[in-house]
């Protein structure tokens, strides 16, 4: 299996902000993420240790479940692949309820989409690693993390 180990997502942990960006005090509503599609054109993202949340990676971290409403909440973005080869999707997911978070993983080659999975996460207040693995079908894959339509 020829895996690629390379990060190939722009800005992944969300710490790519520029300094007026930074401007905020636990948590700021963002309409445009740099690397990112927003489906819902809106998003959270929360600072390192805003409600003793601390992030995985960075000083920054996406609350997915922003909002309620119709478009679900989905972020995206499309990558370079090649044919044929193995990719790696992980990523860290925490639940923040009572109740287990989920989230929906997809990926598209142009033509079609792929669930990956529906992982949730099973204990309150730590990251838990998602990884998913797909094989590229074209020279491009746009992946999808979006909540469900019901959440």
């Amino acid at each position: 299996m020829d895996c690629t180990k390379q990060n190939l997502l722009i800005n992944g942990n969300f710490s790519s902000l520029s300094e007026s960006e930074k401007n905020f005090s636990n948590w700021k509503g963002f309409q445009k993420i740099k690397g990112w599609d927003l489906t819902a054109n809106s998003a959270e993202i929360w600072k390192s240790k805003f409600q003793g949340i601390e992030a995985k990676s960075g000083d920054y971290f996406l609350e997915l479940d922003a909002k309620n409403g119709n478009p679900a909440d989905a972020i995206s973005q499309t990558v370079k692949t090649v044919p044929g080869k193995t990719y790696y999707l992980s990523f860290d997911l925490r639940q923040r309820r009572n109740t287990p978070e989920e989230v929906i993983v997809e990926w598209n080659d142009g033509e079609k989409t792929y669930q990956l999975g529906k992982p949730n996460t099973t204990t309150k207040g730590k990251w838990e690693q998602q990884t998913f693995v797909f094989t590229a079908t074209t020279d491009q894959a746009k992946i999808t993390l979006r909540e469900p339509d019901n959440d």
